[in-house]
């Protein structure tokens, strides 16, 4: 009797194709994504088996504080809709503990401040002060201040993707800002690290990435002798990839980006209007992305499976491909000198520009289709274009544009 192990299942199905299909088909099924990993037609049991367990997951809605009454209006709104967790960007921290006192201990604020403000700062119970990172810094936040405040450190990954990197270097840039401030301070502050990802439309690619950050990350903090293997991740839609023709297919691609940001493991999920990148807020989109998110949490189900996930072949695959070589990529920037002195020689500007040029031809030749813009490119009518606001995004790059 034959003992069957995995490279004996990989021959017989392989012979099996290429005797149903021919060689030259058989051929054709095979294929290679833009980080350089082979796709194959089938998988059998990968020696990467562990998935971390997907935790419970709330959404996070999101405004932009404009003035007490007018953000408590914003907050209400968002409250109808049963949700209970809100970033709050630019806001001064005096005037959260009004907004807390006026809610009523109903909401969980997550107030995002800029660094200069840190000084101003001042102890909120179950309100989280979070300082954003300058993913484009080339230099750590005072953790000193952090410390006597008891706030966190969030390192958002979705300017590097948005700009036109990769996965592979999305993961080795975000996890080598983290380890900066590891090697500046010391494992004592991993805790305080917490990363937000954007999510691109490469569906299982997307859930391994999740995957993976949790893994290296758990890795690098070991190292340190403080190790996490829960830290928290926030996905959201990137913006790289949504089109102003055919711009219904934004929520489309919305809704397949927070699924894989949930199936992939992340903490909390934000979305995105399906025409935010060329209409004023408005109710009818903000109505839309809500009920997106609410279906997704009360409908689908997916949150009553534990690694709902776990078991898929793919993406067992793809997790222990991407781990290699995002893991080998942040090796060599470290032995570069780390990601800070990678970003000011300009490393890492000429690394992403190289994946974005590349990706922008695999749309010219179409190899990649993106409906709106290389497909079904219909013209928005004028109605659909009017209230249109100029698109500064500081660290962002549109298909659109190019």
């Amino acid at each position: 009797m034959i003992k069957m192990n995995k490279k004996n299942i990989d021959e017989i199905w392989n012979q099996k194709l290429i005797n149903d299909l021919g060689e030259d088909r058989f051929k054709q099924l095979f294929s290679k994504s833009i980080e350089g990993i082979n796709i194959n037609p089938f998988y059998s049991k990968s020696k990467c088996s562990f998935f971390y367990p997907c935790p419970k997951w709330e959404i996070l809605a999101e405004i932009e504080h404009a003035g007490i009454e007018k953000s408590l209006h914003e907050i209400n709104k968002i409250n109808d809709y049963d949700i209970q967790n809100i970033a709050i960007y630019n806001i001064d921290l005096n005037h959260v503990r009004k907004l807390i006192d006026k809610t009523k201990n109903q909401i969980n604020f997550f107030c995002f401040i800029d660094n200069k403000k840190i000084d101003k700062t001042t102890e909120l119970n179950s309100t989280q002060i979070i300082l954003n990172h300058d993913c484009f810094n080339v230099k750590t936040i005072n953790i000193s201040k952090v410390y006597s405040k008891k706030l966190k450190i969030n390192i958002d990954s979705s300017p590097f993707k948005n700009l036109g990197c990769n996965i592979v270097q999305e993961i080795a840039y975000t996890v080598g800002i983290g380890n900066e401030y590891l090697n500046t301070y010391g494992g004592k502050i991993s805790p305080m690290i917490t990363f937000e990802v954007g999510q691109g439309g490469n569906y299982f690619f997307e859930i391994a990435k999740i995957q993976v950050i949790r893994r290296l990350w758990h890795l690098i903090t070991s190292y340190y002798n403080n190790e996490i293997s829960n830290v928290i991740i926030t996905t959201k839609p990137i913006t790289r990839n949504k089109t102003i023709n055919n711009f219904n297919n934004n929520l489309i691609r919305t809704t397949s980006e927070c699924m894989s940001g949930i199936l992939g493991g992340c903490n909390y999920i934000k979305s995105q209007a399906y025409d935010y990148l060329f209409k004023k807020k408005n109710d009818f989109s903000e109505n839309l992305m809500f009920k997106q998110l609410l279906i997704i949490k009360n409908e689908t189900k997916i949150d009553k499976v534990d690694n709902i996930c776990e078991g898929s072949y793919y993406i067992s695959s793809l997790i222990e491909n991407l781990l290699k070589e995002s893991f080998d990529l942040f090796k060599k920037i470290e032995k570069r000198g780390g990601f800070f002195k990678n970003l000011s020689s300009g490393i890492i500007e000429k690394e992403i520009e190289k994946n974005n040029k590349k990706e922008i031809e695999l749309y010219k030749r179409k190899d990649k289709i993106l409906v709106g813009y290389n497909a079904y490119n219909d013209k928005t009518t004028e109605e659909n274009t009017i209230n249109e606001k100029p698109i500064l995004f500081k660290n962002s790059s549109r298909i659109e544009t190019y």
